[in-house]
């Protein structure tokens, strides 16, 4: 990351998307370094490192995630014990004199080892302890999650009389609500420090100048009972790990206990906040049902303490919190007008992370589309020195079986003194089934600095340079357009795939003869007709469809794209771009075919639908007048006519709505 900053302020980008693919292996790279290790201290540092290591899944799910880490971290692991033994033997084999405790660390390792059927049960039973954690407000979904890391572990038992008792993950896989629930200390000093006073659809709160004796006796009370607990599951974690490798029930029973203990005063504290004050209530136990908090400043206690957890991984449910509003509601979150679930568990993982931590998660497109996501953009940039983003459609084929939306993966890099993070963004991907297996070592990043709310997919420096030179205009469509009907005007779908499918004087999705719905596209209306038909040429070009690409979420072309498009009003009096354009206007309406289509409610469709593929030739001549205006290079040119043209002229093409 260094060296691509680096290059970057100095202007050399050529090796970009090589060191960018290079980072992408960052295992074997680190593997490699293990193995290779010449220093004891640098051997020391890595295994340190790795014990120290969590990873959490705040959505776990059945634990697809935690099972990847498992075996990410696996061969990591391996590597240090083999470093280790091959330490030791030299020693032992050189018969040079040397302190009694010299590498007594790594025998202690080494030596425990033993105590198990072999070394990767060692290693699988030793990741699963010290680095996977996961929560889901779902029990069934953390029993199968617990289920699939044992019968790996199981797995590596070769006779039936080598089989020991399984770790005990149960403080490490939990139950409960990831987004009600106290988070950090300071969340808990907030709660016990400020008073609740009504208004709106959820309580307001004021915060207190002054904390009064009892409040600091409560938070420091609070305090003992959560390190009491944490030295409890300290205890607990090294039996297993290395006092004999069984956990002595009664002291599970003694942690539950006391956990249960803060849990309780934790959730007096918090159903405050919801305006329940009687904990006898009926209204208390059906919140507790309804809402299962889950006090991650309690269940986590030592993590959170030492500043959260390193990495935070996963694919946090995309489910409109509307719909669940009923059910839970949620307090203090800068994110709450997003309205989507995953933006909430993206502030959650914010606060749950080491200042030093890394995020990644795999979330819907409209993180870099959606102006209703700008307070998530906004916190994560806020918090993060780095952001990378790539983006991914869903046609010819899907980034995993089973996902239904366009989506987005973003790695953060954390940092308490960023100002603003760099953001780096992949281009908008597709791709067909035979090519997935090289899709991640193939693209790259481009710093993104172009002032915009939205996450643009640019991919690289040259798409940079064209979005800067489209985007200095001097005008825009809206400035052109009529405020009144008039008989000019433009028609486009809304609904877009390969192709952005407009056109003038006549609209084009034409039900059953009748002028279609504002539902079904847009209207745009000019004072000219030469000024409706020359839009109407910029809106099919490859143009604006790759600007499409970068801005949208990769299928609803929005009005305000299409109005807030910049433009070079000398376009308009162009008289090389009027006759393509009404060359271009003839060759749709020639090139179209009648289809038809049956509705839910049983009605028959008929319409007439546009062939870009057909009119690309023509395209392309109106990219030609328009790269004139926007003062576009050669290559810059070259870049947009065949911009995406393997999946725009190949099979499927033709698909422009969803399933």
């Amino acid at each position: 990351y260094t060296e691509t900053r680096r290059q970057l302020e100095s202007g050399d980008v050529r090796e970009i998307n090589t060191l960018i693919t290079l980072n992408l292996n960052i295992r074997q790279f680190a593997q490699d370094v293990i193995e290779n290790a010449e220093g004891v201290d640098l051997l020391r540092a890595f295994w340190k490192a790795i014990l120290r290591l969590t990873l959490l899944d705040p959505t776990v799910g059945s634990g697809a995630f935690l099972f990847a880490a498992l075996n990410v971290l696996e061969p990591l692991y391996e590597a240090c014990l083999e470093r280790m033994q091959v330490f030791v033997d030299e020693l032992d084999a050189s018969n040079e004199p040397h302190r009694p405790e010299k590498f007594s660390d790594f025998r202690k390792v080494l030596a425990e080892i033993e105590r198990h059927p072999n070394r990767r049960y060692f290693i699988l039973k030793s990741i699963m302890v010290n680095n996977l954690y996961g929560v889901d407000i779902m029990d069934e979904a953390v029993e199968i999650c617990k289920l699939r890391l044992f019968l790996k572990l199981v797995a590596q038992v070769e006779h039936v009389e080598q089989v020991e008792p399984l770790p005990d993950i149960d403080f490490n896989i939990r139950a409960g609500n990831t987004l009600v629930g106290f988070a950090t200390k300071d969340d808990v000093r907030r709660a016990v420090q400020m008073g609740k006073s009504s208004g709106g659809a959820q309580p307001v709160q004021t915060e207190k100048l002054f904390a009064m004796p009892e409040e600091d006796t409560q938070l420091k009370r609070i305090e003992e009972k959560a390190g009491d607990v944490e030295r409890l599951f300290k205890l607990f974690r090294q039996q297993q790990t290395e006092l004999g490798g069984e956990s002595d029930p009664e002291a599970k029973d003694e942690l539950k206990r006391r956990l249960k203990v803060l849990d309780d005063e934790l959730n007096i504290l918090l159903a405050q906040q919801y305006g329940i004050k009687n904990p006898k209530s009926k209204e208390f136990a059906a919140w507790m049902e309804s809402h299962e908090p889950f006090h991650w400043f309690a269940e986590f206690y030592g993590i959170m303490h030492d500043g959260g957890f390193y990495l935070i991984i996963g694919n946090p449910p995309y489910v409109e919190y509307s719909k669940v509003k009923k059910e839970y509601q949620i307090l203090n979150y800068v994110t709450n007008e997003c309205g989507n679930l995953y933006a909430y568990v993206l502030e959650r993982s914010v606060q749950l992370l080491n200042p030093k931590g890394r995020l990644g998660i795999i979330v819907p497109i409209s993180i870099t589309s959606s102006s209703r996501m700008a307070e998530l953009s906004k916190l994560l940039s806020s918090k993060s020195s780095g952001i990378w983003v790539s983006s991914f459609g869903i046609r010819p084929s899907k980034l995993f079986e089973g996902a239904e939306q366009r989506l987005s993966i973003v790695i953060a890099c954390l940092s308490t003194n960023a100002k603003r993070a760099d953001l780096f963004t992949t281009k908008y991907h597709r791709w067909y089934s035979g090519e997935r297996e090289n899709l991640f070592n193939t693209f790259g990043y481009a710093l993104l600095s172009e002032g915009t709310d939205l996450w643009g997919k640019a991919g690289t420096q040259l798409a940079i340079s064209i979005l800067t030179k489209l985007r200095s205009a001097n005008s825009n469509i809206d400035k052109v357009s009529s405020i009144r009907a008039t008989d000019n005007f433009i028609f486009y779908q809304e609904a877009t795939g390969y192709w952005i499918k407009s056109l003038n004087g006549l609209p084009y999705y034409n039900k059953n003869g009748k002028v279609s719905s504002p539902a079904h596209g847009r209207y745009i209306y000019f004072r000219k007709n030469t000024d409706a038909s020359v839009i109407n040429s910029l809106i099919n070009s490859s143009t604006i469809f790759f600007y499409f690409c970068v801005f949208s979420d990769g299928y609803h072309l929005g009005d305000w794209l299409v109005k807030n498009f910049n433009i070079q009003e000398a376009i308009l009096s162009d008289s090389d771009i009027i006759e393509i354009a009404q060359k271009l206007s003839k060759d749709l309406i020639q090139n179209a075919s009648r289809k038809s289509l049956s509705t839910k409610d049983g009605d028959k469709i008929t319409y007439d639908e546009l062939d870009g593929v057909s009119s690309k030739p023509i395209f392309d001549e109106v990219d030609r007048a328009l790269a004139r205006h926007y003062g576009l290079t050669a290559e810059e040119l070259d870049f947009i006519i065949n911009y995406d043209i393997k999946y725009r002229l190949g099979a499927g093409a033709g698909e422009d709505t969803d399933e």
